[in-house]
């Protein structure tokens, strides 16, 4: 049993982005790798799932910086098991530049799902209990429910799913919702801010041809709350809540 794991992350120059720093969507990808990777070694990884019809369903990131984002093309991701509920399991991450310096910490939520009824799994049935790691420090808080925008909302724009955003699970993946909700900001946004805080619950599964609308607030001053709508059934796919700092 290994209960806490820790990765080695090298990205190449086509994963940063025009500021010459790895681009946030890789950031959050090497967290879900770590994730990965550690269920793997612990055998409660996807294929480990899959042979009995299971698999795991992304519900909630949360992702704060606690430093400035280095200039660097290789990471350290640090991950563990911080609780097993009936519906939920909740992991927590550390990221460290090349030297070992924390710049940034994570927490994800994450359900078991049967594939064919799609019915959630009870995890204290399905996973050992002695994987928790209950008194590591935790750098960051969990993921919380986002709140609905109101009214006062500005439409972005709309657009389809198509086949390369789609994933094992046959809905599009965790990592196009979030470069969805970058693209809801203009490249000057992006050249005078950064981000501080992302968070982002993902609510209802969007499938191949799925039309989407994509809805952002201004709740205050460097906080903004984002909508990815279904037109199909009006259901809200996902939303996120991103705080900047300029």
């Amino acid at each position: 049993m290994e209960k806490i794991g820790l990765y080695q992350c090298y990205f190449r120059p086509g994963q940063f982005d025009f500021s010459n720093r790895i681009s946030f969507v890789n950031l959050i990808n090497s967290v879900l790798d770590a994730a990965g990777k550690h269920a793997e070694t612990n055998h409660f990884g996807i294929e480990d799932l899959m042979e009995n019809s299971r698999t795991w369903m992304l519900s909630r990131i949360s992702f704060e910086f606690l430093a400035n984002q280095p200039n660097t093309n290789n990471l350290w991701v640090e991950t563990w098991v911080d609780d097993i509920q009936d519906v939920f399991t909740k992991r927590r991450f550390n990221v460290y530049d090349d030297n070992k310096n924390l710049f940034a910490s994570a927490c994800t939520m994450w359900a078991m799902i049967d594939i064919k009824s799609r019915r959630f799994v009870p995890l204290k049935k399905h996973l050992n209990l002695d994987f928790i790691v209950s008194d590591k420090e935790k750098n960051s808080g969990d993921p919380e429910k986002i709140p609905a925008i109101s009214d006062n909302f500005q439409k972005i724009r709309t657009l389809e799913a198509l086949y390369s955003d789609i994933d094992i699970n046959k809905h599009v993946t965790s990592s196009r919702y979030i470069q969805i909700m970058l693209d809801a900001f203009s490249l000057e946004h992006h050249q005078n801010n950064n981000i501080k805080k992302f968070e982002i619950n993902f609510l209802s599964e969007v499938l191949y041809a799925d039309k989407l609308e994509v809805k952002k607030e201004m709740v205050s001053e460097n906080d903004y709350i984002i909508e990815l709508v279904k037109l199909k059934d009006s259901k809200v796919a996902c939303r996120t809540r991103l705080l900047w700092i300029s």
